[in-house]
């Protein structure tokens, strides 16, 4: 016999909009720091070592400069997270999707309007074929 213990539903809701605020935050702040790369990098085509040192001292903040010189930096912290959190997206929307198309829909569930136009649907289905 399996124990499965099931999460709290208002935790699991909590922490899967947690995650999905975490990761809305870190992809803004990303965006943000990639216009900065690439408008304070603009100047840096086609320079040696030592021009590139000499512009990003010149002319870029700190952290940019560090990115702009050391590029496997931004691409770990920064390219491959975003990447990860679309595929998470991605794998999380198609469970999502799976899930909502196992559970059947049944006439308690639907309103009185809802069912009122059903009624008249089948109604209609049903004279349509009769007239066939």
């Amino acid at each position: 016999m399996e124990n499965k213990k099931k999460m709290n539903p208002t935790l699991k809701k909590s922490l899967i909009f947690g995650g999905i605020g975490l990761a809305t935050v870190y992809t803004i702040f990303v965006f943000v720091i990639s216009i900065l790369f690439l408008v304070q990098g603009q100047g840096m085509t086609g320079l040696n070592q030592a021009a590139k040192e000499s512009y990003v001292s010149e002319y870029c903040t700190p952290l940019i400069g560090y990115l702009l010189l050391n590029s496997n930096v931004f691409l770990g912290a920064f390219v491959i997270p975003v990447i990860l959190f679309l595929i998470a997206g991605i794998v999380g929307l198609v469970l999502y999707v799976r899930a909502a198309g196992k559970t059947k829909a049944t006439l308690a569930d639907l309103s009185a309007e809802q069912k009122d136009a059903l009624r008249e649907e089948l109604l209609k289905d049903m004279s349509d074929s009769n007239k066939k």
